[in-house]
Order: structure tokens, then C-alpha cells, then sequence
């Protein structure tokens, strides 16, 4: 099966957008058009969308710009979880 169509049969609420896209959202191109995309798919399918790895402001505010609402990690050593 693939990971679309388990999105369609799960009972699900919460999508997790994996660290691999956060991390790259300001320097790569890809990364920068899929992680909008994603949140779309996720609101078409009405799920929360769940960031993870955010470390920087920037990444934060590119998540916060396209509507992502939750995020997990820090966003600058030392400081608490950044927080929607």
C-alpha cells in the first residue's frame, strides 16, 4: 500500500512533517515548494499538520507563513520548544 493511500484509510488527525523537510526549507528550492504542498494535502484531508526538527526562526516563521499548527524542537539552543 502505499503512504497516500494509508492517509485515506487511517483514522488519523495529526499529520507529522518530517525533519528532513524543515531542516532545508531556507536553502533548498524543493523542500521550500513541498512542505506548502504537504500542508495542503493535510488540510484537503482536514489533519492538524505537526512540524518537527524546527531549530531556527526562520524555519519557524516558513512553517507559521504556509499554516502549519504544531511544531517540535528548538528553535535556537537553550530555549524552550518552539510553540505555534
Amino acid at each position: 500500500m502505499s503512504s497516500l493511500a494509508s492517509l485515506r484509510r487511517a483514522p488519523l488527525s495529526k499529520l507529522k512533517l518530517d525533519r528532513s523537510y524543515v531542516g532545508d526549507v531556507g536553502h533548498d528550492p524543493v523542500d521550500a515548494a513541498m512542505v506548502p504542498a504537504i500542508i495542503a494535502v493535510a488540510r484537503s484531508l482536514q489533519l492538524r499538520v505537526v512540524a518537527e526538527g524546527v531549530e531556527t526562526a526562520d524555519q519557524l516563521a516558513f512553517l507559521r507563513r504556509h499554516g502549519c499548527d504544531e511544531y517540535q524542537g528548538l528553535r535556537q539552543p537553550g530555549q524552550r520548544p518552539a510553540e505555534p
